[in-house]
């Protein structure tokens, strides 16, 4: 990031949504803890609690305490956020985006910054298996990180997409059962395999799209609307 020169805004991003903690903390993620923890995942709004298994043990947690344990802030309204509070919004943020909310690309997103958090929050925060698309939700976090107004409670949008991609089969999640398993003073498995560390790096930039080139020598794809780009270059003499 310091390479590619959004470094200083993605962190403005990081401390306007209150995960500094969230990415401070990289702590080890395990295979069986983490299928057993998204297998069963449930989120009951109405209760403000959440259900889940680590391993062969089922547990049920306030909203406010998973949200605490797992580093996410616990602050806004526990509604889910709706397409129609985002509409302008997303014109303005892709510049001359009209596929509206359910239709909108991470890729039509002006600015390189907020493009790559556009990235992290669905790859980190809520394990989106399209991480392209945005909805809603996206958008909430996208106008926090900008605004720094906690509109919605991204411990209540979390919880929702652990649900969602516990009935889909999406295999995510290792870093909040992870974080769970700590708080609840529970111990991983001693066999239990590690899983691999991901980063998003260069590659994941050019793979979605938002520059071309290398590492040092490399051009920004600046969106204006879905046919108009425009290439912007950028020299630098260290890699991501």
């Amino acid at each position: 990031m310091e390479g590619a020169g959004i470094k200083e805004e993605f962190y403005q991003f990081i401390h306007n949504t209150g995960l500094a903690s969230f990415i401070a903390d990289k702590c080890p993620q395990h295979l069986e803890l983490t299928k057993t923890f998204t297998k069963k995942f449930k989120y009951f709004p109405r209760e403000s609690r959440v259900s889940f298994n680590l391993y062969d043990h089922s547990f049920t947690m306030p909203l406010e305490m998973f949200s605490e344990a797992c580093k996410l802030p616990y602050e806004g309204s526990l509604d889910e956020p709706t397409k129609a509070e985002y509409e302008s919004f997303l014109v303005n943020l892709c510049f001359g985006e009209d596929r509206g909310v359910t239709q909108g690309r991470i890729n039509s997103i002006h600015f390189p910054s907020l493009q790559y958090f556009a990235l992290f929050n669905g790859k980190c925060i809520v394990g989106k298996q399209d991480c392209s698309t945005l909805c809603a939700h996206d958008l909430s976090l996208l106008h926090t990180a900008i605004t720094g107004n906690k509109d919605y409670n991204l411990g209540a949008i979390v919880a929702r997409r652990m649900q969602l991609n516990a009935a889909n089969g999406n295999f995510y999640g290792g870093i909040y059962a992870s974080r769970v398993v700590e708080r609840l003073n529970v111990s991983p498995w001693p066999n239990d395999p590690i899983l691999p560390i991901q980063y998003l790096d260069f590659d994941a930039m050019k793979r979605h799209k938002f520059l071309m080139g290398t590492a040092t020598n490399y051009t920004y794809n600046l969106r204006f609307n879905k046919k108009t780009c425009c290439a912007y270059r950028f020299a630098c003499s260290c890699s991501l």
